[in-house]
């Protein structure tokens, strides 16, 4: 073989192993969005409300989670399910909450050098799949609120919040795994659950009924959302029930579960496959109005997951930061 023709093989070898270690090179980065109020609803100062979704119980990232937060002026910290793995080592996601539950995070500069105080910043929780799969979901709700982290559900859905001059709504509502737990929430009930492991599906518009339900019910009785809230969020873990967000009174949608569509081409593939959308998923990872009338948006984190056996593809983890002006 010709010694040019050997270069430029070396050479066509060489920007391949790039293009590879590129692809899958995958540290953490802020993800910003802005959501424009209008003018009856301006708060007096921004809101920033920063999106979690989708650790998996991980350590990898959460030196940068936390100082990623630290940096920044944080009103609400969402998270929106899968927080907990059910075949990963649990520990690590209560080392996380417990450094969000703490002053300042000891591995990091002291207290007075950091702009935010984590402990003071709201912190909202609703389950995702895996926190269900794991059979200790009422374990783990008992649990995060010994962590100062409000876990919203079926049981209590709301907590009305009062941000620079915003009354805010906070909802959230449990993952449809749900229905796999018997009624009084104790314990997985075996059948439903073998039934719902291996056809899938069935119970989803069950729980969308419940959904709308819990949500109009707790409108049209609270007088505090009803008459005072000037802002709406949801809490949902899947992000594909966009004709039930719709149909909700719900003015900001917070949602995980898509990790990103694993695979991204940047500017023309936003995702490869998500659960539940199955391939070229249009819900993968972003910001999507539902609803230009009445403002409603969806916002879908790719989570701070890293797992070596199916790596992220030109897709990064990230922190969402929403600022509503």
């Amino acid at each position: 073989m010709p010694s040019s023709n050997k270069r430029l093989l070396v050479l066509l070898g060489i920007l391949l192993l790039t293009f590879a270690l590129l692809a899958i090179y995958a540290p953490l980065r802020s993800q910003d969005y802005i959501i424009t109020l209008p003018t009856a609803t301006k708060p007096t100062k921004p809101i920033t409300i920063a999106l979690l979704s989708d650790l998996h119980s991980g350590r990898f990232y959460q030196d940068e989670i936390i100082h990623t937060l630290q940096e920044r002026e944080v009103h609400i910290i969402a998270l929106s399910g899968d927080i907990i793995d059910d075949k990963e080592d649990m520990q690590g996601a209560w080392e996380f909450f417990a450094r969000l539950d703490s002053r300042a995070d000891s591995k990091k500069e002291s207290f007075k050098k950091v702009k935010s105080n984590l402990a003071k910043i709201p912190k909202f929780y609703v389950s995702g799949n895996h926190e269900f799969w794991s059979g200790e979901m009422v374990g783990i709700k008992q649990k995060l609120a010994s962590y100062n982290v409000s876990v919203l559900d079926f049981s209590h859905p709301c907590t009305m919040l009062s941000i620079n001059g915003l009354e805010i709504a906070v909802f959230g509502v449990d993952d449809p795994y749900y229905s796999t737990y018997n009624k009084p929430n104790q314990h997985i009930d075996k059948v439903v659950w073998d039934r719902a492991k291996w056809k899938g599906g069935f119970w989803e518009q069950e729980w969308q009924e419940l959904v709308s339900s819990t949500i109009h019910s707790t409108c049209q009785s609270s007088l505090e959302v009803s008459k005072h809230a000037d802002f709406s969020i949801l809490l949902s873990h899947r992000p594909e029930f966009i004709e039930l967000f719709k149909s909700l009174p719900i003015n900001l949608i917070l949602s995980g579960h898509t990790h990103g569509g694993q695979v991204r081409l940047p500017y023309l593939l936003n995702g490869l496959y998500a659960p539940n959308q199955g391939l070229f998923p249009k819900y993968a990872g972003g910001i999507y109005e539902l609803d230009s009338s009445k403002r409603q948006y969806l916002v879908v984190s790719r989570g701070l997951s890293l797992n070596y056996r199916l790596p992220r593809i030109f897709n990064p983890p990230e922190v969402v930061f929403i600022t509503l002006k």
